[in-house]
């Protein structure tokens, strides 16, 4: 994303905002942004059947923070970059073609970033889980 920021890669960028439009797909790789949403099916189950009980208050205070990180994940900045992607009016491109890259630099940089806590999180949980 640097490099399509400051024009190292012109071909890159000029497929990018081919036709005066975003192509999401090119930064994609045709894929779509989120593979598969995360859940917290197993979080609701144990909750639901009273699991949950068993574990002392510490675990369920570190699962519910990592399911509360993951939501965050899922509902806010992974639709941020998607707004910004798939957003009508950010396909208007003209000017803005750096704008619209410096935005979704930040938020992809941020999401990354939030994906290292969670799995820090996570892996922090499931020690204690052993």
């Amino acid at each position: 994303m640097d490099d399509i920021l400051v024009g190292k890669n012109d071909s890159l960028k000029s497929q990018l905002f081919k036709n005066n439009f975003l192509h999401p797909e090119i930064l994609t790789n045709k894929k779509g942004f989120i593979s598969s949403l995360l859940t917290n099916t197993a979080w609701e189950t144990a909750k639901t059947t009273g699991i949950v009980s068993e574990f002392d208050f510490e675990t369920t205070q570190k699962l519910s923070y990592v399911y509360a990180v993951q939501n965050i994940i899922a509902e806010k900045s992974s639709m941020e970059i998607i707004n910004i992607m798939y957003d009508w009016t950010a396909k208007k491109i003209g000017e803005n073609e750096n704008a619209i890259l410096i935005q979704l630099n930040a938020r992809i940089s941020d999401l990354v970033s939030q994906e290292q806590s969670l799995e820090y999180l996570i892996n922090n949980a499931l020690e204690d889980l052993k």
